[in-house]
């Protein structure tokens, strides 16, 4: 292969892998967000918040802790890593994001999808509502850190 085709190949697939690191850049989502988990329990749907409130409280401790607990960082990469703590275990998703507007698609390293409908209330808070509504929180409200 000539000089020349290998440097037309090399810019083309240089642009064509940048173009969506390029793009999120200014993107508002950039950087780490923890889980404002009062705001996120008050956004539990009313036909949700008995069922949430009768749990054992080990159970529903437990999955406020996990909750509470979670850090998110969205890269300008278009690398998300979250992280957690459920009982004793860290736990630990990696995978790639993707915002369009208000819609935010999380893609696993699993492949399974997770659709949100982005919602800021300020530069430095967000709610992420869960596009599938199911489970009893449906809603994230997450805080930047400064």
């Amino acid at each position: 292969m000539n000089f020349a085709l290998r440097k037309f190949l090399f810019v083309l697939c240089f642009y064509t892998f940048q173009t969506p690191v390029l793009g999120q850049e200014n993107e508002p989502l950039n950087g780490e967000w923890v889980v404002n988990i009062d705001r996120t329990i008050e956004s539990i749907r009313s036909e949700y918040r008995a069922q949430f409130d009768s749990l054992p409280d080990v159970r529903r401790t437990l999955i406020v802790q996990s909750f509470a607990s979670r850090r998110f960082e969205f890269l300008q990469s278009g690398r998300v890593n979250v992280h957690w703590v459920t009982g004793q275990t860290k736990k630990e998703m990696t995978g790639s994001w993707v915002k369009d507007d208000d819609q935010l698609e999380i893609l696993d390293e699993l492949g399974k999808r997770h659709l949100y409908q982005v919602s800021f209330l300020d530069p430095n808070t967000v709610v992420l509502t869960l596009k599938s509504n199911t489970g009893l929180i449906t809603k994230l409200c997450l805080n930047k850190i400064p």
